[in-house]
């Protein structure tokens, strides 16, 4: 474990934002779908990469209504619920021009959209890792390639951004946790990985040590909170699911028992298991946080969901388990 005291750089908020709610339509199909949230409005949210829209599903009715993103070629991929009352959603594609790189926030009830724009160092390699709600009030998001973790003010749109550790880290999935500090996983090519902790009130980041990963796979991905209250993430690289203890940072890992499966995404079912998705091995799992015990399911195609989506909800009742 090691502590690290970070020092924070503020941004000016730059914004982007349309006096009108842009034209809604409703469309039967969609070319990329990426993230999906629960909005205020009793809607589900998502992200359409490829179409440059933010979309939204009614519960009841299944109507689709998307709303195009002001930035053109914006690819938002992720997308949170923010404790403002709008949906927050991440913009990156260096394959535009100009780059972009863009938090934006839309209102579930005006349709109106704001866009803040993120430093840019390199305009070849645009990414976010990944954007969640902090327990103070911010919006936080991981900059994996400017190896920076950052915060967006709801109310003031003002941006600050924390360098992580030295070398090429690389900090991707960020969480909240219940003891008030932010979670988030990094990693440093293939000779290091950490889970990381950072303290929103004093930026302080703690890491703790995971087992380095193999060949060029991802070495940590995505994580979720158990119902056992530790921190549990997929090792794709090393085929395994892993949990941290917030309170003692002690961690243990569990090997999938598809072989190479690329376990990705992780979250927690109503029925109190751990849900994960394999990448490669096209089947979904379940884990007992109890017992570590693994099940998978029989082929079924590989997505991603989060614990605000829902859809583990219409899985779990139904997906084959030997």
């Amino acid at each position: 474990m090691v502590l690290v005291g970070l020092m924070g750089c503020k941004a000016d908020a730059s914004t982007s934002t349309i006096s009108t709610p842009p034209t809604a339509t409703v469309n039967t199909y969609f070319t990329f779908l990426e993230f999906i949230t629960p909005g205020s409005d009793g809607n589900l949210w998502f992200t359409d990469a490829h179409r440059n829209t933010i979309a939204k599903i009614s519960p009841k009715s299944g109507k689709i209504t998307e709303y195009n993103t002001p930035a053109s070629n914006s690819d938002p991929i992720f997308i949170v619920k923010g404790p403002d009352g709008n949906v927050w959603f991440t913009e990156s594609n260096n394959d535009a021009t100009p780059s972009v790189k863009n938090i934006g926030k839309m209102s579930p009830a005006t349709g109106v959209i704001n866009e803040y724009s993120v430093s840019l160092s390199d305009k070849n390699n645009v990414f976010f890792g990944g954007l969640t709600a902090g327990p103070d009030g911010n919006m936080w998001f991981t900059d994996p390639y400017e190896n920076k973790i950052g915060k967006i003010s709801p109310a003031t749109g003002e941006i600050t951004e924390y360098n992580v550790s030295p070398g090429t880290s690389s900090p991707r999935d960020i969480i909240a946790m219940p003891n008030g500090n932010l979670w988030f996983t990094v990693s440093n090519g293939n000779s290091s990985l950490t889970i990381d902790e950072i303290s929103p009130s004093t930026a302080d980041i703690t890491e703790f040590n995971v087992a380095p990963a193999d060949g060029n796979l991802p070495g940590i991905v995505y994580m979720t909170l158990g119902p056992d209250g530790n921190l549990w993430f997929t090792e794709p690289a090393a085929n395994k699911i892993g949990k941290i203890s917030p309170v003692t940072g002690d961690i243990a890992e569990y090997s999938v028992p598809t072989d190479s499966s690329y376990p990705l995404c992780i979250t927690t079912g109503p029925d109190g298991n751990l849900w994960f998705t394999e990448g490669d091995g096209n089947k979904v799992g379940k884990m007992s946080p109890a017992t570590g015990i693994i099940k998978i399911s029989a082929e079924y195609p590989s997505a991603c969901w989060r614990d605000e989506s829902g859809l583990v909800r219409n899985l779990a009742g139904w997906l084959p388990f030997p």
